[in-house]
């Protein structure tokens, strides 16, 4: 037997579905969705607090910031969507404004009550990575993981400054997630079979 197929042999099958851990594991994950979420939160309320109550300014990086948040104030009121004068209208990708113009449409002109939003939305990531690590190894992978994806002192800084780099990284590992089941599909599936559809895909 050769030295790959003896690795392959080893190596654990890929999972076809996204389960939830059972058991102690459940428990674990679960903690760890809360640690991360108790993070990102307290993260969004200092920020903010540090924003109004020492700096006195409205964001912590000026320029990007402001400019999703203008646009984002412009979707929520059914505006055109541009920005700066002479007005600009492709500066900025529409998908970031539209989750604050959801923010704003909910809760109000309210850049807390953004940052907590966002901090939420971001709480996913840690979920993810979980689904990714135990369908590509096991349930071990998948708690590893998302611990590290919870307490990652970048995740959880940029989870609250309303910029996309936050919101992006979750949807990118969103979009892993089926590339995974593919995966999981091409191994039982004829070679030719598999190759078309990769190339299809």
């Amino acid at each position: 037997m050769s030295t790959d197929t003896a690795n392959n042999s080893l190596a654990p099958p890929l999972r076809h579905r996204c389960e939830l851990p059972s058991g102690a594991n459940r428990r674990w994950l679960v903690l760890i969705l809360l640690l991360g979420l108790i993070l990102r939160v307290a993260t969004a309320w200092t920020l903010q607090y540090q924003l109004d109550q020492r700096w006195q300014r409205e964001f912590l990086i000026l320029g990007d910031a402001n400019g999703y948040w203008e646009l984002g104030e412009k979707l929520a009121a059914g505006d055109e969507y541009r920005i700066y004068e002479p007005p600009r209208y492709a500066l900025r990708m529409p998908g970031f404004p539209t989750l604050l113009a959801i923010s704003i449409n909910v809760f109000g002109n309210s850049k807390s009550a953004a940052r907590i939003f966002m901090a939420v939305l971001c709480s996913l990531a840690p979920i993810l990575c979980y689904f990714l690590g135990s369908k590509l190894r096991d349930e071990r992978t998948g708690l590893i993981a998302a611990l590290l994806t919870a307490i990652s002192p970048v995740f959880i800084a940029f989870s609250p400054v309303l910029l996309c780099e936050s919101v992006f990284s979750v949807a990118l590992l969103g979009t892993l997630l089926p590339g995974c089941c593919l995966l999981c599909d091409l191994q039982s599936l004829p070679l030719k079979r598999g190759i078309v559809l990769s190339l299809i895909t």
